[in-house]
């Protein structure tokens, strides 16, 4: 298995692991003196579990730890030595403190490391002759591209959200003519 940082080859669980190590989170761990009375379920052990619920869609105890016993040989990747029994997670999910998982959210969101080189997204957007080239493109073959092609540059040309577009009825759309080529859609 290839152990570059480039993630080839690693399992998306770990990938995502691998962005708050058990050791940058020791010191949380630390603070928050959050495995001082535990000796079955240690605070990684805990947030490896409930980062898996989380991604996994888990929504039971039971679900939780049947799907990372599915994981067999593969837990040592996860940085954990064993799936935690049920009884004992439903412990720790009572008793551990959430500041523990509000600090770790913290600790994981320091937004800092992942900005690029600018704040804002440069914005993307059509000029005439690209808007023209739909307008013109032959969807005679199919009528799914036609009403595409067509509800695409309706948008393009009314600013409506495909979700209001959708939802449009006729009689929401008045027609004013005004003048020589001069036609105005309104939207009630």
């Amino acid at each position: 298995m290839n152990k570059s940082s480039n993630f080839v080859g690693q399992h998306i669980f770990s990938q995502i692991l691998s962005l708050s190590s058990k050791d940058s989170l020791s010191k949380v761990f630390r603070s928050t003196s959050a495995n001082k009375w535990y000796k079955s379920i240690k605070a990684w052990d805990h947030y490896v579990t409930m980062m898996f619920a989380t991604l996994s869609g888990c929504t039971s105890l039971n679900e939780i730890v049947m799907g990372l016993e599915a994981f067999g040989g593969k837990l040592n990747h996860l940085n954990i030595n064993k799936v935690p029994p049920r009884s004992t997670l439903a412990d720790a999910n009572k008793n551990r403190s959430s500041e523990v998982f509000s600090q770790i959210y913290q600790e994981i969101n320091d937004y800092k490391r992942f900005k690029g080189e600018t704040d804002e997204p440069e914005p993307i957007y059509l000029n005439e002759s690209e808007l023209e080239r739909f307008e013109n493109f032959d969807a005679q073959k199919s009528i799914s591209q036609q009403k595409s092609r067509d509800v695409f540059v309706f948008q393009c040309y009314t600013g409506q959200r495909i979700g209001d577009v959708l939802n449009m009825k006729k009689q929401d759309i008045r027609l004013i003519d005004d003048g020589p080529a001069k036609e105005w859609v309104l939207y009630q």
